[in-house]
């Protein structure tokens, strides 16, 4: 992962603290608008607003907002710092979603940008719009393309990329502990490719398993039945074999330097046995 000069991350954290600030004021007014801090609500707040106004009230008290028993007035301090974190961070995750193409629009299923966002809700005269960023799905299929989560349908595991709204529902995901770097997946892509041949970004997860089984059958052929000598053992090579997914690569990420290694002294092995077999095979007749 490339790092950030240190003029842009200063620019960064100033626009993330601009960013907070701002949701903080909209708090404040929204709850304003509200009047959760007063004793009594408008008279012309409509039942769906006086039920949502209580309920704000006993959420801040829930989190440290005082209430004055006398005059009724109570804190919102608390409350405001809630809303404006909540509303902060789904505007952080709006922008990563927006960036990586995957702000959806519900209704129908397709990516928009930040600027298609601001044409619909002038659009839909100001309504709140219900996108990918309040979507469980949107953060699925980022978490998903990120290698964070592996998913599998009917049984098959789903490449990064092609998971969309329609498969979520019938696929099983999985939390990956191990997330790999771009430079640990190249060197993992020139690992496969010594011992199966082929391997592409991106397929390291679909290559990985066939590279086991190329790498047993590789020690298979560096030993066998006297006069040759003992097959080298392939202990390892199963344990890894029995990982699922980013668990299975990273565990070859570790032994990247000790494999290769094998690799060419097994293919050696193979070769002067290939050279020597006929002849013992000769002299035992």
């Amino acid at each position: 992962m490339i790092a950030l000069s240190r003029d842009l991350h200063r620019a960064l954290e100033k626009t993330v603290r601009k960013a907070r600030a701002i949701a903080e004021v909209g708090a404040v007014e929204a709850l304003e608008s509200l009047v959760v801090g007063r004793r009594e609500p408008w008279e012309s707040m409509t039942p769906g607003g006086r039920a949502l106004r209580n309920r704000l009230r006993v959420h801040g008290r829930q989190l440290g907002d005082r209430r004055d028993l006398r005059s009724g007035v109570q804190e919102t301090s608390h409350l405001v710092q809630e809303c404006a974190y909540e509303r902060w961070h789904r505007m952080l995750f709006a922008r990563f979603l927006a960036e990586a193409g995957l702000l959806i629009e519900p209704e129908t299923g397709v990516a928009v940008t930040l600027d298609e966002v601001k044409e619909l809700a002038r659009d839909r005269n100001g309504n709140r719009l219900t996108l990918g960023v309040c979507t469980v799905d949107a953060a699925l299929i980022a978490l998903h393309r990120s290698r964070h989560l592996s998913a599998t349908l009917n049984g098959a595991a789903i490449a990064p990329g092609v998971l969309d709204q329609n498969r979520i529902a019938k696929a099983a995901f999985r939390v990956e502990r191990a997330v790999l770097s771009v430079r640990d997946r190249i060197a993992l892509c020139k690992l496969l490719q010594a011992a199966d041949g082929s391997c592409k970004s991106g397929e390291e997860e679909e290559r990985a398993g066939i590279f086991l089984e190329r790498l047993a059958e590789l020690a298979g052929s560096a030993g066998g039945a006297p006069p040759l000598p003992a097959p080298p053992g392939t202990a390892d090579v199963e344990n890894v074999h029995r990982l699922a997914e980013n668990e299975r690569l990273e565990a070859i990420r570790g032994k990247i330097d000790e494999w290769e290694g094998r690799i060419r002294e097994w293919r050696t092995a193979a070769q002067v046995i290939a050279a020597r077999l006929p002849v013992w095979r000769l002299v035992e007749r």
